[in-house]
Protein backbone atom coordinates (compact mmCIF):
# COMPACT_ATOMS: atom_id res chain seq x y z
CA UNK A 1 0.00 0.00 0.00
CA UNK A 2 1.32 3.44 -1.01
CA UNK A 3 1.55 5.94 1.78
CA UNK A 4 0.76 9.53 1.03
CA UNK A 5 3.36 11.99 2.30
CA UNK A 6 2.11 14.33 5.03
CA UNK A 7 0.39 17.54 4.00
CA UNK A 8 2.87 20.42 3.88
CA UNK A 9 0.64 23.32 2.76
CA UNK A 10 2.56 23.31 -0.50
CA UNK A 11 2.02 25.90 -3.21
CA UNK A 12 -1.22 25.83 -5.18
CA UNK A 13 -0.56 25.61 -8.91
CA UNK A 14 -3.15 27.29 -11.13
CA UNK A 15 -3.29 27.77 -14.91
CA UNK A 16 -4.58 30.42 -17.29
CA UNK A 17 -5.48 29.42 -20.85
CA UNK A 18 -4.89 32.15 -23.43
CA UNK A 19 -3.16 32.75 -26.77
CA UNK A 20 0.62 32.54 -27.01
CA UNK A 21 0.72 36.18 -28.13
CA UNK A 22 -0.79 37.17 -24.77
CA UNK A 23 1.54 35.14 -22.55
CA UNK A 24 4.30 37.81 -22.39
CA UNK A 25 1.86 40.43 -21.06
CA UNK A 26 0.41 37.94 -18.53
CA UNK A 27 3.93 37.14 -17.34
CA UNK A 28 4.76 40.85 -17.09
CA UNK A 29 1.74 41.61 -14.91
CA UNK A 30 -2.02 41.22 -14.86
CA UNK A 31 -4.07 44.24 -15.93
CA UNK A 32 -7.62 43.95 -14.60
CA UNK A 33 -8.77 46.70 -16.97
CA UNK A 34 -8.25 44.26 -19.86
CA UNK A 35 -10.48 41.58 -18.29
CA UNK A 36 -14.04 40.88 -19.41
CA UNK A 37 -16.88 42.17 -17.25
CA UNK A 38 -19.47 39.50 -17.98
CA UNK A 39 -17.75 36.35 -16.72
CA UNK A 40 -19.15 34.00 -14.05
CA UNK A 41 -17.84 36.08 -11.14
CA UNK A 42 -17.55 39.43 -12.93
CA UNK A 43 -14.51 41.33 -14.13
CA UNK A 44 -11.39 39.49 -13.10
CA UNK A 45 -8.46 37.33 -14.13
CA UNK A 46 -9.53 33.67 -14.28
CA UNK A 47 -7.44 30.61 -13.49
CA UNK A 48 -8.07 26.91 -12.89
CA UNK A 49 -6.39 24.07 -11.03
CA UNK A 50 -7.10 21.84 -14.04
CA UNK A 51 -4.36 21.95 -16.70
CA UNK A 52 -6.54 20.10 -19.21
CA UNK A 53 -9.26 22.73 -18.76
CA UNK A 54 -6.75 25.57 -19.32
CA UNK A 55 -5.57 23.91 -22.53
CA UNK A 56 -9.16 23.55 -23.75
CA UNK A 57 -9.88 27.21 -22.99
CA UNK A 58 -6.69 28.21 -24.85
CA UNK A 59 -7.76 26.15 -27.88
CA UNK A 60 -11.20 27.78 -27.76
CA UNK A 61 -9.52 31.21 -27.80
CA UNK A 62 -7.49 30.01 -30.81
CA UNK A 63 -10.65 28.99 -32.69
CA UNK A 64 -12.26 32.36 -32.03
CA UNK A 65 -9.24 34.64 -32.55
CA UNK A 66 -6.68 32.65 -34.51
CA UNK A 67 -3.07 32.34 -33.37
CA UNK A 68 -1.70 29.59 -31.18
CA UNK A 69 -2.90 28.48 -27.76
CA UNK A 70 -0.82 29.20 -24.68
CA UNK A 71 -1.06 28.34 -20.99
CA UNK A 72 0.57 30.23 -18.12
CA UNK A 73 1.11 28.54 -14.75
CA UNK A 74 1.33 30.25 -11.36
CA UNK A 75 2.64 28.74 -8.09
CA UNK A 76 0.66 30.47 -5.35
CA UNK A 77 1.32 30.63 -1.63
CA UNK A 78 -1.77 29.25 0.14
CA UNK A 79 -1.24 31.45 3.19
CA UNK A 80 -1.21 34.56 0.99
CA UNK A 81 -4.49 33.42 -0.62
CA UNK A 82 -6.01 32.73 2.81
CA UNK A 83 -5.47 36.38 3.78
CA UNK A 84 -7.73 37.59 0.92
CA UNK A 85 -11.43 38.34 1.09
CA UNK A 86 -12.94 35.42 -0.80
CA UNK A 87 -16.21 34.11 -2.12
CA UNK A 88 -16.47 30.30 -2.35
CA UNK A 89 -18.97 28.02 -4.08
CA UNK A 90 -18.69 24.25 -3.81
CA UNK A 91 -21.80 23.21 -5.70
CA UNK A 92 -23.06 24.25 -9.12
CA UNK A 93 -26.14 22.05 -9.26
CA UNK A 94 -29.38 23.54 -10.56
CA UNK A 95 -30.63 24.07 -7.00
CA UNK A 96 -27.49 25.93 -5.80
CA UNK A 97 -29.39 29.22 -5.81
CA UNK A 98 -26.66 31.31 -4.19
CA UNK A 99 -24.14 30.30 -6.87
CA UNK A 100 -26.57 30.92 -9.73
CA UNK A 101 -27.69 34.26 -8.32
CA UNK A 102 -24.09 35.48 -8.34
CA UNK A 103 -23.36 34.08 -11.82
CA UNK A 104 -26.53 35.54 -13.32
CA UNK A 105 -25.88 38.91 -11.68
CA UNK A 106 -22.25 39.01 -12.80
CA UNK A 107 -23.07 38.04 -16.38
CA UNK A 108 -25.85 40.62 -16.54
CA UNK A 109 -24.19 43.46 -14.60
CA UNK A 110 -20.49 42.54 -14.57
CA UNK A 111 -20.01 42.74 -10.82
CA UNK A 112 -19.12 40.60 -7.82
CA UNK A 113 -19.48 43.49 -5.45
CA UNK A 114 -20.93 43.44 -1.96
CA UNK A 115 -22.58 46.12 0.12
CA UNK A 116 -20.63 49.34 -0.14
CA UNK A 117 -19.52 48.49 -3.69
CA UNK A 118 -16.49 46.55 -2.41
CA UNK A 119 -15.14 43.69 -4.54
CA UNK A 120 -14.18 40.29 -3.22
CA UNK A 121 -10.47 39.74 -3.81
CA UNK A 122 -11.04 36.24 -5.22
CA UNK A 123 -13.98 34.02 -6.11
CA UNK A 124 -13.80 30.22 -6.35
CA UNK A 125 -16.26 27.72 -7.75
CA UNK A 126 -17.46 25.56 -10.62
CA UNK A 127 -17.59 26.85 -14.22
CA UNK A 128 -21.04 27.66 -15.55
CA UNK A 129 -21.95 26.76 -19.12
CA UNK A 130 -22.68 29.96 -21.03
CA UNK A 131 -25.60 28.81 -23.10
CA UNK A 132 -27.34 26.38 -20.77
CA UNK A 133 -29.41 27.48 -17.83
CA UNK A 134 -28.07 26.31 -14.48
CA UNK A 135 -25.55 23.84 -15.84
CA UNK A 136 -21.82 23.58 -15.04
CA UNK A 137 -18.91 21.91 -16.80
CA UNK A 138 -18.13 18.63 -15.07
CA UNK A 139 -14.73 18.59 -13.32
CA UNK A 140 -13.98 22.23 -14.20
CA UNK A 141 -13.14 24.85 -11.58
CA UNK A 142 -12.21 28.50 -11.50
CA UNK A 143 -10.36 30.83 -9.20
CA UNK A 144 -10.84 34.43 -10.29
CA UNK A 145 -8.80 37.41 -9.07
CA UNK A 146 -10.71 40.70 -8.86
CA UNK A 147 -8.61 43.27 -6.98
CA UNK A 148 -5.13 44.71 -7.19
CA UNK A 149 -4.37 43.04 -3.85
CA UNK A 150 -5.26 39.62 -5.32
CA UNK A 151 -3.46 40.24 -8.61
CA UNK A 152 -0.30 41.17 -6.69
CA UNK A 153 -0.15 37.55 -5.44
CA UNK A 154 -0.24 36.32 -9.07
CA UNK A 155 2.30 38.91 -10.23
CA UNK A 156 4.72 38.03 -7.41
CA UNK A 157 4.39 34.27 -7.87
CA UNK A 158 6.64 31.86 -9.72
CA UNK A 159 5.26 31.75 -13.30
CA UNK A 160 5.87 29.64 -16.36
CA UNK A 161 4.58 28.95 -19.86
CA UNK A 162 3.41 25.43 -20.61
Amino acid sequence: MLRQPPWTNQALVVYHGTLDTHTPSVLAGINLAKCDNDSDFGRGFYTTTNLKQARIFAKTAQKINGGRPGVVSFRLDRDALAALQSLWFVRGSADADDFWHVVESCRRFGTTNRAGNQWYDIAVGPVARWYQTRSVWSDYDQISFHTDKAVKILDNSEKGVI
